[in-house]
C-alpha cells in the first residue's frame, strides 16, 4: 500500500519520483543524498494561526520565511510553529517528512514564489 503522500499524488495525476534514503541530520545532506542542490530541496513548514488553524508554507532550501511578511500577507499578528508531537498530530507526519501531499488535514498551502516546477 502506498504512502498517504504517494496515494495524493497518483489521485492528483501528479507526476513524481521517488527518492529512498536513509535518515539525514541537514538541509544539505537531504540534497547530497537526493543529487540536488540545496536550492532544489522544499521544505514544508506547517504554521499555526490559532486554535485549530494551520497551513503549510514551501520554502525553497537554504531560505527562512519572512515572519513579518507572512504575517501580513495571512492578515495575522501572530503565528507560530507547533511542536515536533503537534505537528505529527496535526499532520501524521514526523517532521523532516511532512508534505501538503496526503497530510490528514487539507490546509492551505502558501509557496515561496521561488518554488517552481
Amino acid at each position: 500500500m502506498p504512502s498517504p503522500a504517494l496515494a495524493a499524488l497518483d489521485a492528483a495525476g501528479l507526476p513524481y519520483r521517488v527518492i529512498q534514503h536513509g535518515a539525514v541530520t541537514s538541509l544539505a545532506e537531504a540534497a547530497a543524498v537526493r543529487g540536488v542542490e540545496v536550492p532544489d530541496v522544499v521544505k514544508t513548514i506547517v504554521v499555526r494561526r490559532g486554535p485549530d488553524d494551520h497551513l503549510f508554507v514551501l520554502t525553497p532550501g537554504g531560505r527562512v520565511i519572512s515572519w513579518p511578511k507572512l504575517r501580513t500577507l495571512l492578515g495575522v499578528n501572530r503565528i507560530s510553529m507547533p511542536d515536533a508531537a503537534t505537528a505529527k498530530a496535526v499532520t501524521g507526519y514526523e517532521r523532516g517528512t511532512i508534505t501538503p501531499f496526503g497530510a490528514t488535514t487539507a490546509w492551505p498551502v502558501i509557496a515561496d514564489e521561488r518554488v517552481r516546477g
